[in-house]
């Protein structure tokens, strides 16, 4: 737990409240209050003459914090207030220790180093105070996270608390612009810049909100004018929010519209990348284009017998089509929930294609589909490559398994199944109960 505390994205950690119940604090606990565990005393920075003192001092608080919130894990409940002092704690550590390497060096290496560590410890402060709200909200709006309805409920709070302005965010807010007057450490400031629009772009991921979207969409374009390594991304990141958006007020997919926005950015004089990089990331969306809500998906390849698939056979069925692997635990565990439904709505017209984009050696997924007795169509990526074609985890840029999409009679996509429990409400209004 320790280590996921320490190595987590910003917004992942905070996020934990509801994604995972069991973070909550007792129904009377006060949640202004923060555990702060005593034994967590900082190392002293008062003899450090140096940067590599500094770096010792950081070494050893680590050190001391991974202890400490171990040992307190091992005899309370992990809840918010926990989590709270461990971004408090730490981010006085890295303030301090910013602090002081900014006072014993005037050297733009150690400057630079001194405000990259006091950015740090304004993230955790923060994290914290915004944490700290979002659980004081819960309270006061009375949820409980045995409410089937609480994580939507929870969806519109946390987005209030994630574009809250703290009284930590002002200071941070303050210390960029003391660094951007510097004229110096311009990599810090667009780094800064660039991890709040990540954070914004996952917090419009987990709750779609089409004005902080839109936002979004005006910040990606203006990413693409500047000196980053990859411009690109956050017009891609785009892609991947509007998955899980609907439609728009239109009535077009929502996934669909933004790459047909992005496809004309790219297009347009505005965007200045060179010909052959815009040529290559329009080819990217068009791939995006089969998976997203009403694209065309279509499905080929080998079957575990060597034969190949025909997806127009499979038109006129609702068709789940899962790209997974054969080392994946979590593609191994939904698979008896996925017999109880293919069981239930196979002579109702449903089929599924499970599409093996990895394994672990040849002939190890046949033995696996054997082993399991699997009922459906299976196809291994291995067989579909060594025919000469394309796979289909490079053809429809998977980046995890499993990812599943539905697709409709008419072979289009319906959109992106995120659990067992979402493709059975789903089946039960396309084919009945």
């Amino acid at each position: 737990m320790v280590r996921y505390f320490v190595l987590a994205g910003v917004l992942i950690v905070f996020a934990l409240p509801f994604f995972t119940p069991q973070f909550s604090i007792a129904q009377n606990a006060p949640v202004t209050e923060v555990v702060l565990p005593s034994a967590l005393s900082s190392p002293s920075l008062d003899d450090a003459k140096n940067t590599a003192d500094i770096k010792q001092y950081l070494a050893a608080m680590e050190e001391k914090i991974e202890k400490e919130v171990a040992k307190l894990v091992e005899t309370t409940e992990p809840n918010p207030t926990i989590l709270a002092g461990f971004f408090k704690r730490k981010g006085e550590y890295f303030l301090a220790a910013g602090n002081k390497a900014l006072k014993i060096t005037e050297s733009d290496d150690d400057r630079e180093f001194g405000y990259s560590l006091k950015i740090q410890g304004f993230k955790m402060l923060t994290q914290q105070q915004r944490l700290i709200a979002l659980e004081k909200l819960r309270t006061e709006n009375k949820l409980d996270e045995k409410d089937p309805q609480y994580r939507e409920k929870m969806m519109p709070l946390f987005l209030k608390v994630q574009q809250m302005e703290t009284d930590a965010q002002k200071d941070f807010d303050a210390l960029i612009t003391e660094i951007e007057k510097t004229g110096k450490f311009q990599d810090l400031v667009l780094q800064e810049q660039f991890d709040r629009f990540s954070n914004k772009a996952m917090t419009c991921s987990v709750c779609f909100s089409p004005e902080l979207f839109e936002q979004l969409k005006t910040e990606a374009k203006e990413w693409a004018t500047k000196p980053i390594p990859q411009p690109e991304k956050p017009l891609l990141m785009l892609i991947r929010i509007a998955e899980s958006a609907g439609v728009s007020n239109d009535g077009t997919p929502q996934q669909l519209k933004t790459i047909e926005e992005i496809t004309a950015f790219i297009n347009s004089p505005q965007c200045t990348f060179p010909a052959e990089k815009k040529k290559q990331l329009v080819d990217v969306l068009g791939k995006f284009t089969k998976t997203a809500a009403g694209g065309d998906l279509a499905i080929y390849g080998k079957t575990l017998d060597d034969k190949d698939f025909d997806w127009a056979a499979l038109r006129k069925k609702v068709v789940l089509v899962i790209f997974t692997a054969d080392w994946c635990g979590p593609c191994h565990e939904q698979l008896p929930a996925l017999r109880t439904l293919y069981d239930k709505y196979k002579a109702k017209g449903f089929e599924i294609v499970s599409v093996y984009v990895a394994e672990r050696g040849e002939g190890n997924v046949k033995k696996f589909v054997t082993d399991e007795k699997l009922p459906w169509i299976v196809i291994s990526e291995t067989l579909t490559k060594a025919s000469g074609k394309t796979g289909q985890g490079e053809e429809y840029m998977v980046s995890q398994v499993p990812t599943t999409y539905l697709v409709g009679k008419d072979g289009r996509t319906l959109e992106q199944i995120p659990t067992v429990e979402v493709l059975d409400e789903k089946l039960a209004a396309l084919l009945g109960q």
